[in-house]
């Protein structure tokens, strides 16, 4: 689903999608999130109001569920991929929720793809992909919510999860091969080795989840409008707020040389793990 832009036009304000070109624009509506079918089951006694769509979230890795209240969870571990904010991203929302559910703390982790992925894009992209992701880390420290930033690849989430005694992995989603190899392999590794994670994905980028569009290859866009049009409401919703979170007491992230790391991407187009770490 690609994004929506707003036109006017004689007949009035409508969503432009060059893969439906007539998609009527409907006004944003808020509904009760508590009205929603949960996207995980809270755990008995406590009440937590699940805020994501359940049809937005795929179990990828069931594991063994998360801990109840009290039993000392492991933390929640959001590996954000392709959905770069904390607000309006409905996969932290669902992170924030199974680690509320269990009283579990909540973490943020980013991998830098190394080459030929990087090579994809260019020095301005690059610098502005680091440039934002220091901003982020900044505003997730003021709200409590460490930042781990892995330098050596999606490879190193596996090893991440284990150290911190994770018990949930949530992933947001892209249609990209080399995000979608790299999180199949994440599983994968977890499946072998930490069986017990849950491991999650949550479509945070379309208003309507992929999954949930369309159950096959569409070839015509009146077929696919009209599917549009049918759940449109359903998803179209606000965002709730980020609540507070519980405060983080295991290993802390390493500070990095945000400049260091700018400059060396930038140049070279891939990551250079030694010198960035303070």
């Amino acid at each position: 689903q690609p994004s929506y832009t707003e036109s006017t036009q004689s007949a009035g304000a409508r969503l432009i999608n060059p893969c439906i070109p007539s998609l009527s624009f409907r006004p944003r509506r808020t509904v009760s999130h508590r009205a929603m079918a949960p996207s995980a089951s809270p755990s008995p006694g406590l009440a937590v109001t699940a805020p994501v769509h359940q049809a937005r979230v795929r179990v990828l890795h069931p594991g063994q569920g998360l801990s109840p209240a009290g039993a000392n969870p492991g933390p929640v571990v959001y590996w954000m991929l392709r959905d770069q904010r904390l607000a309006d991203n409905w996969a932290l929302l669902h992170a924030a929720s199974l680690a509320a559910a269990s009283a579990a703390p909540l973490a943020v982790a980013f991998s830098l793809f190394p080459k030929p992925f990087l090579l994809s894009a260019r020095r301005r992209q690059l610098g502005f992909l680091l440039r934002g992701l220091r901003r982020l880390a900044a505003d997730a420290a003021t709200r409590r919510i460490p930042f781990f930033l892995l330098t050596g690849g999606p490879t190193e989430i596996p090893a991440l999860v284990r150290r911190l005694g994770a018990s949930a992995l949530v992933a947001d989603f892209s249609p990209l091969r080399p995000v979608r190899e790299a999180l199949d392999a994440v599983v994968g590794a977890l499946c072998r080795d930490a069986a017990s994670v849950t491991v999650h994905q949550v479509d945070a980028h379309n208003v309507v989840p992929v999954w949930a569009a369309s159950g096959k290859l569409e070839y015509s866009a009146k077929t696919f409008r009209s599917k549009m049009n049918k759940v449109l409401d359903e998803y179209l919703v606000e965002f709730p707020e980020l609540g507070e979170v519980v405060p983080w007491d295991r290993e802390q992230p390493k500070d990095i040389d945000w400049d260091t790391l700018i400059d060396t991407v930038c140049r070279s187009g891939c990551v250079a793990i030694n010198s960035l770490h303070m």
